[in-house]
């Protein structure tokens, strides 16, 4: 006779953990009122968090890609264009919600070409990691009116909970005074986003940090505009504004026990002048994720007194959460101008950078994690424009060997100067870390019963147990509550399912039912 019921431990399983490549090819048309493209200097991808919904087998990702273009112009100017793009991709999965998957977009090589002078073509290749998870029940019970007389072994095993959302877009404001020293151009506006402080509370996950804005701008004087636009005279430098940030997102369930891990992604920065003043206006999209660990019991045996009972096992792979957090590490070094291909003298204009985790490793009691934060400079000699890229290596570690990690990297803040006859490099590395390792438990799948032989004889049978039986082997054997035998001969039930349970016994006297 079998027995089946679907109540039983719930975890939450990882189905799905995939990467996906694919490529963006995109066409970006100059409106008229932009100078010409003498020369692209560099192209930059933004990526939105994607929209995620479920078809059938498949989970499909739709999101936003959004690129902003630097380039000079045949008169001397710095122009800025930018445009946005879709992009989708679907993952096969297994998942039962939608809501339990977790997806990290994020770039790999950016491809910007000039077509025509007012057209330029872009190639994206991105790369979209997928962790699917799903609650799941593990083991089998028997059927409701054996339920009072089943005899359980169970087990603890920790077992890990994950929680993720895309929060709300915020906005933050801020204003800049410039004076009236003439005309004022803001060339372009960017923000990174820079979260070193996370924290879980009750249903909610918040982040604090900072909104790193950069202006690049040049000055018109009145002298320089009688002269004309064609002299090369217009100065473009940057200025940067800290902006502080406080982000909340709502997470159900989650409590302070929780660990997490953060990035934001600037949506959009708007930079207007009017009247002596800059109003800024950014719009922050941030996105969370925080796990805990819970103990969970599961059966791994069973059986029923008075009756045979046949067990059948399964092998499940339980989860368990090592760390998630937000780190940060300082990076630096300098190089001459030759190393980097920048002329001797030339004027640092601007500096942007992004982060690549290459390689992950365990090391001990430590995960390391190598990559390189590439840094394209852009510098003006003699009126003309150029872009120096920068490799700076990392090798940083973080607490704990885990058997899986999911790693995002990010160089929110990078400064470039002169030092001496050097160029001097800093950079702040964001690195968002979740890590964690699996254990495998064998529950009860199914039970299978049938009647034991009868046994007509007295109240109590003499079992000699054999070196290192436990008491719960000994009552399955005779299919009797280990509790019964264990107030038949005045011992305890610790540790039943171990050797030492019974170390001390020379023989047993097992209570049989009557004819």
């Amino acid at each position: 006779m079998e027995y089946r019921d679907e109540k039983n431990t719930c975890i939450q399983s990882q189905v799905t953990d995939k990467t996906v490549s694919f490529e963006q090819n995109a066409e970006l048309s100059l409106p008229d009122y932009l100078g010409e493209v003498s020369r692209l200097l560099w192209v930059r991808p933004t990526i939105l968090p994607p929209a995620r919904f479920l078809n059938g087998a498949n989970a499909e990702f739709t999101g936003r890609i959004c690129y902003d273009a630097l380039y000079a112009s045949a008169d001397g100017k710095l122009y800025h264009a930018g445009m946005e793009d879709t992009y989708s991709f679907s993952v096969p999965t297994t998942a039962g919600r939608a809501d339990m998957l977790c997806a990290a977009v994020y770039p790999d090589v950016m491809v910007g070409r000039v077509a025509a002078p007012r057209k330029l073509t872009l190639r994206c290749r991105l790369h979209a990691h997928v962790c699917g998870y799903d609650e799941k029940n593990i083991g089998t019970v028997l059927a409701p009116e054996l339920q009072d007389t089943v005899c359980r072994l169970g087990d603890m095993v920790e077992c890990g909970k994950l929680y993720s959302a895309v929060g709300e877009a915020v906005e933050i404001y801020d204003e800049i005074d410039v004076g009236d020293a003439g005309e004022l151009r803001v060339i372009s506006s960017r923000a990174e986003i820079y979260l070193p402080e996370v924290s879980t509370h009750a249903g909610v996950v918040r982040c604090r940090g900072e909104a790193i804005v950069t202006l690049l701008c040049c000055k018109e004087t009145e002298a320089e505009l009688e002269e004309g636009e064609n002299q090369g005279s217009f100065a473009p430098y940057t200025t940067v504004r800290r902006l502080p940030l406080s982000l909340e997102v709502p997470l159900e369930d989650v409590t302070a026990d929780f660990a997490a891990r953060a990035c934001a992604i600037a949506e959009e920065v708007r930079a207007v002048q009017d009247q002596g003043k800059i109003s800024l206006a950014v719009r922050v999209i941030p996105q969370v994720e925080a796990q805990c660990s819970e103990p969970v019991c599961y059966t791994k045996d069973l059986f029923v007194p008075g009756s045979r009972t046949e067990c059948h096992c399964t092998e499940e792979k339980i989860w368990i959460p090592q760390v998630c957090c937000n780190k940060n590490y300082s990076i630096s070094n300098t190089f001459l101008p030759s190393e980097i291909g920048m002329p001797s003298g030339a004027e640092v204009i601007d500096a942007i950078a992004e982060a690549e985790v290459k390689d992950k490793s365990a090391d001990g009691k430590n995960i390391i994690m190598a990559g390189e934060i590439h840094c394209h400079v852009l510098y003006c000699q003699g009126g003309e424009y150029g872009v120096s890229d920068v490799t700076l290596p990392f090798r940083v570690s973080s607490e704990g060997s885990f058997e899986a990690i999911s790693v995002l990297a990010a160089a929110p803040v990078l400064r470039v100067q002169w030092e001496r006859e050097q160029i001097r490099v800093d950079a702040e590395l964001m690195l968002s870390v979740r890590g964690v390792s699996f254990a495998t438990v064998k529950p009860v799948c199914e039970a299978k019963l049938s009647p034991c032989e009868k046994r007509s004889f007295a109240d109590l049978e003499l079992c000699y147990p054999a070196v290192g039986e436990s008491l719960w082997e000994v009552s399955r054997r005779y299919a009797v509550p280990p509790a019964d035998i264990a107030v038949a001969n005045g011992i305890g039930m610790d540790e039943m399912d171990s050797a030492e349970s019974l170390k001390t016994v020379r023989y047993l006297m097992i209570p049989t039912a009557k004819p």
